[in-house]
């Protein structure tokens, strides 16, 4: 009889073990995993500053990854919650000093306009912005594809309108 009783107790506990569901991981918490390993970005100023549904059960969040006087970066994913799997860190292409393409997974001082979906950046030169670069990237999928980017290189002082040097 007791060796009945430690059986039939046994098996009850692996019926509710096996049937009670699993629970889900916090998508957040996956994507500040995936970005705290990151060697570029500074552990102190993470933190999840942009979030917003894309549609189609996609996800986009800007986490802050460095910090200066008058400049902050921010790294993008974009990520299904229900399939954690495909979270993929954005990268954005960019037009270098030397006004040859590159890649950049960071943007400076970043917009998102959850009309159009687009990211915008714009990194300053110098505090009172007469210098510098500036991106806009419109939403393809689970990429973003650069439509516009603006190049000032002469800290002239003249608050005037950066010049395009590459429009899509």
């Amino acid at each position: 009889m007791v060796g009945y009783g430690i059986t039939a107790f046994s098996m009850m506990l692996m019926v509710i073990f096996v049937e009670a569901p699993a629970f889900a991981q916090n998508p957040k918490d996956v994507i500040m995993k995936r970005h705290l390993e990151l060697p570029t970005c500074e552990r102190d100023v993470a933190y999840i500053e942009k979030e917003a549904d894309l549609g189609d059960g996609y996800w986009l969040y800007g986490i802050a990854c460095q910090a200066a006087a008058y400049n902050e970066s921010q790294v993008f994913y974009v990520s299904k919650p229900a399939d954690l799997a495909t979270a993929t860190r954005v990268k954005f292409r960019i037009i270098t000093e030397d006004r040859i393409f590159g890649h950049s997974e960071e943007v400076w001082n970043p917009g998102f306009d959850p009309q159009t979906q687009q990211i915008s950046s714009r990194n300053f030169g110098r505090g009172i912005g007469d210098c510098g670069r500036a991106g806009l990237w419109r939403r393809l999928g689970t990429k973003y594809e650069l439509i516009q980017f603006r190049y000032k290189s002469d800290c002239d002082g003249q608050d005037d309108e950066w010049p395009i040097i590459f429009q899509k």
